[in-house]
């Protein structure tokens, strides 16, 4: 059998080598040399195929890069764009003194283009009468013509001719003239009254226009801001829906908004060109009108005053009293008269003389009571008109006031509806604050957005509020706006409890600083529930502990007794050193024992470790039966890296236990590092927070309500009175 040969390498002399083979080894390197071949071509191809793949894939990759580089610049010019214009949440806007609306109201209402012609032709009737005084010119002329049927020629004079002047004293005459110019002054005061209560449809419109252009001004404003952010915000969205970071609905949510606040703009703005020439904003206060609200004890007294009626039906019942006066119907009048007769006999002179004379009349009247018993009739009617008058004014004055308040209550809602979205700003700046992995800046921008919304509706109403105010002193004329208008007071609202209760330390310098009664207002004004009391070293710092713990107590403030004695640790008897400073303290009115004990500040901490942790036991034990015995709580403060051995131990012995997680400002690490104390009881951990740990008040508060967000716990603890009132200072200080 022959043995075969497969040769992978080159020759180095080709033809020399094929010489020194023979037989069937010659065949072998042949076909040695082609396998040669095949194998360097499929190792070049595949070298080809793996370049090609390279080729392909590297620009996904970078592709790849260059979208997230795209995509983190786009979140972060909105998370630019959300710290710089958050701020808009907790601004304060103040509004334009009450007095300044009810001035408006009293500039735009009076009727002075109104001419009062009835007054004018009264006056001049008055005029008339006054220079009427009765007095008549009268005169007639007589001719007789010849002899009469009969043939009897019996004629005096042929002719007579009487001229004079008569003046009438009653009837028709001065009298009368008199009670007519007394009716006339009546109808005159009549007018007057009427043109008080009155107010022409043009003021009406006026006023109505105006208070529409004043609030359309700040509408205006507002949306401009809303429309600059909302621009700014779709820039940014149209570049992360380019790289596929967002969805197109997304896209399409911010140019709704888009859309609906130009359409806003153009309502309004367009409305205000229209007008401007006409309405003087000089008047208007540069702040909004302010909300108002209405005392309807006092507006209903107004209107249901009768002094402007019974003034009118007084002078109507003059007027009629003067019209029956029975001497209205005598007629008195004295004459002087020129008399000239032509006789009939022509022998005869004529005849001249002057003649005075006296002309009397009366009426006879057999019903003078019926006369008594048309005024009283005419008296009640007036009387039952007004009363009629009075009840339909009342009822509609009462739906005028249901639409005023339940507009008042509208205004209400969305005033708690801005609060709910404020906080949830408040939440969303916590979160970017504190690099929260749940802050999404588009969300955060929309809730923004719809808070200016908010705001821009709330003007809205408001607008109404006057508008309905406007109907109401139509309803009411001549009683004055300022009269009835009262500054509005929002209703109280009931605060939600929260879910834990806040406590404080308060070491014996804070007493030693400050006076009881400012630490207890202190405590109050920051919502705290429970003071945790340090009672110092020195009789004097006692006296200062007694003091604070009853101006505690008579506020309502549960006191814990604080110690923080290290040396209780090797006590034979720490009961007996408790009961030794409650009876100093004058047995206070104490809820519980809270140990602040710290056996790991000890230079041998780590090599004894397990012996201060026995002996911590030890001492919660005894302090336990003493605490038991005295009907109070044992609460101890702890840091968090005690072991879990020991935590199980102590858990047990103890009503609350205070995890003190100190040097920390990240909400995540805190919760991470005492979730072993809170897998043991939630009920009973109490997390304390260090105040010098942060830099501003706000920064504290925030990381509070995040971390009251993130878990929920019974209580939370400040650490401590003293640098909490250097935050606030700090704060005051800005």
């Amino acid at each position: 059998m022959n043995r075969v040969f497969l040769y992978f390498r080159p020759a180095l002399n080709t033809q020399q080598h094929l010489q020194t083979l023979e037989g069937p080894t010659m065949h072998v390197y042949a076909a040695s040399k082609q396998i040669n071949q095949i194998s360097w071509y499929c190792l070049k191809s595949c070298l080809t195929f793996w370049v090609l793949v390279a080729a392909c894939i590297c620009p996904l990759f970078t592709s790849a890069q260059t979208r997230d580089s795209l995509v983190g610049q786009g979140i972060q010019q909105l998370t630019t764009l959300w710290v710089q214009s958050n701020g808009y949440a907790t601004r304060t806007r103040p509004d334009a003194p009450l007095a300044q609306a009810t001035q408006l109201y009293d500039q735009q209402l009076p009727d002075s283009n109104r001419a009062p012609y009835a007054q004018c032709v009264l006056e001049i009737r008055r005029q008339q009468l006054a220079s009427d005084k009765g007095l008549v010119v009268n005169g007639n002329y007589i001719e007789n013509f010849g002899v009469g049927p009969t043939g009897e020629d019996d004629l005096i004079y042929r002719r007579r001719i009487q001229a004079g002047i008569e003046w009438n004293l009653l009837d028709g005459g001065l009298y009368e003239n008199r009670n007519k110019i007394d009716q006339i002054d009546n109808q005159i005061q009549i007018a007057q009254i009427k043109q008080q209560m009155a107010v022409s449809s043009d003021a009406r419109l006026q006023t109505y226009n105006t208070l529409i252009f004043a609030f359309n001004l700040h509408k205006v404003e507002l949306l401009k801001q809303r429309r600059e952010l909302c621009q700014k915000k779709l820039l940014v969205v149209y570049d992360l829906y380019a790289q596929h970071a967002i969805s197109y609905t997304e896209v399409l949510d911010v140019q709704q908004q888009q859309a609906d606040i130009d359409a806003m703009l153009r309502l309004y703005a367009g409305y205000n060109e229209q007008l401007k020439s006409i309405i003087n904003d000089s008047l208007f206060p540069k702040d909004p009108l302010p909300v108002f609200d209405i005392d309807s004890r006092v507006l209903f007294a107004a209107s249901g005053s009768t002094v402007s009626g019974d003034s009118i039906n007084r002078l109507i019942l003059e007027n009629l009293a003067i019209d029956q006066k029975r001497i209205n119907d005598i007629r008195l009048s004295v004459s002087l008269r020129y008399n000239y007769y032509d006789p009939t006999i022509v022998t005869a002179d004529s005849r001249n003389f002057f003649s005075a004379g006296v002309n009397f009349s009366m009426p006879l009247y057999f019903g003078r009571a019926e006369t008594e018993r048309l005024i009283d009739a005419q008296r009640a009617e007036l009387q039952q008109q007004q009363t009629q008058s009075s009840n339909e004014r009342a009822f509609h004055l009462a739906n005028l006031l249901y639409t005023f308040r339940y507009k008042l209550k509208q205004y209400e809602s969305f005033q708690e509806k801005r609060r709910q979205f404020i906080e949830l700003i408040r939440i969303e700046r916590v979160k970017q604050q504190f690099g929260d992995l749940e802050f999404n800046p588009v969300t955060a921008l929309n809730l923004l957005d719809q808070l200016m919304q908010l705001d821009v509706e709330l003007l809205d109403i408001r607008q109404q509020l006057y508008l309905s105010l406007l109907d109401i002193m139509l309803d009411v004329p001549g009683v004055p706006v300022s009269s009835y208008l009262i500054p509005y007071t929002p209703q109280a609202l009931v605060q939600p409890l929260r879910a834990f209760d806040r406590s404080i330390y308060i070491w014996s310098k804070s007493s030693e600083k400050h006076t009881a009664g400012f630490i207890t207002n202190s405590l109050r004004t920051n919502s705290f529930s429970t003071a945790i009391v340090s009672a110092g070293g020195t009789k004097a710092a006692h006296e200062r502990t007694r003091v604070l713990i009853d101006s505690l107590k008579r506020a309502g403030i549960t006191v814990e007794l604080l110690i923080g004695e290290n040396k209780l640790l090797t006590r034979k008897n720490p009961a007996a050193y408790l009961d030794s400073l409650l009876r100093v303290l004058g047995n206070p009115a104490i809820s519980a024992i809270h140990l602040d004990v710290e056996p790991h500040t000890f230079a041998d901490w780590d090599k004894n470790k397990s012996t201060y942790l026995d002996q911590y036991i030890v001492m919660v034990e005894a302090i336990r039966i003493f605490c038991t015995n005295k009907n109070l709580q044992l609460n101890v403060s702890i840091p968090v890296f005690y072991p879990s051995d020991f935590l199980v131990r102590l858990y047990p012995l103890t009503d609350r236990v205070y995890v003190m997680a100190y040097e920390q400002t990240n909400v995540d690490k805190v919760v991470a590092k005492t979730s072993e104390e809170r897998a043991l009881s939630s009920e009973k951990t109490i997390l304390a927070i260090r105040t010098k740990d942060f830099a501003t008040r706000e920064s504290f508060d925030d990381f509070l309500l995040l971390l009251a967000e993130k878990i929920k716990l019974p209580g939370i603890a400040v650490h401590d009175f003293e640098t909490l009132q250097e935050l606030d200072a700090k704060k005051k200080d800005r």
